[in-house]
Order: C-alpha cells, then sequence, then structure tokens
C-alpha cells in the first residue's frame, strides 16, 4: 500500500538547547530576525516503509500547502550528504495558521 509510515516521537526542543541555538544564531547572523532563527521548536519524525511511501508523504505535504492548511518553512534533503552523524533523510519546516475557533492539531 502506498503511504505506509508511523510516527515516532513529537517532543519539543529542550529550553536550554532552543535557548543557545537562538544565541548562537542570532551571534553568528546578527542581522536576522529574533524570531526567524528556531524552525522546530516542535518535532514530530516520521519513519516511511519505503521511498515511494516518502514520496506519497511529500505529495500529501504539497496539497496541504495549496490548500493554505500548512506553509512549508524550508526543506534540507540529506540523502546525497548525511549528517556528521550519519543521518540521512528529508527535513520539512512547516508553521501551521493562526488558529480560530474550529481549529485544532
Amino acid at each position: 500500500k502506498v503511504g505506509a509510515a508511523k510516527e515516532v516521537s513529537g517532543h519539543c526542543k529542550g529550553l536550554l538547547r532552543g535557548h543557545l541555538k537562538s544565541y548562537f544564531s542570532r551571534v553568528l547572523s546578527p542581522d536576522r530576525a529574533p524570531g526567524m532563527v528556531l524552525f522546530d521548536v516542535a518535532r514530530v519524525l516520521v519513519m516511511y516503509d519505503s521511498m515511494l511511501d516518502m514520496a506519497w508523504g511529500v505529495h500529501l505535504l504539497k496539497e496541504a500547502a495549496d490548500r493554505k492548511e500548512i506553509t512549508i518553512v524550508r526543506t534540507k534533503l540529506r540523502f546525497e550528504e548525511p549528517t556528521a552523524a550519519g543521518w540521512a533523510d528529508l527535513m520539512v519546516n512547516v508553521t501551521l495558521p493562526a488558529p480560530n475557533r474550529s481549529s485544532h492539531v
């Protein structure tokens, strides 16, 4: 079946880690707006059974963005150049619209 995935974790960035990242980002990029430093305060990891399933997940994200249910802020494709720890993935940062009376996560 296409789209088989499971959520592995969903946690917030730790307060100390968020503060340090915010501080050092402003030191290294002083012209960056303070609110544009942390992109991943609340996180979720989704693992797919196959690349085809992941492609379907990306398709669903694009559809949600087209419907203005989310805004895709940035992406990082890290399959060709994994992180130093060996992590190879597609990272997508999104924002949710401001809540109204009928919104929920």
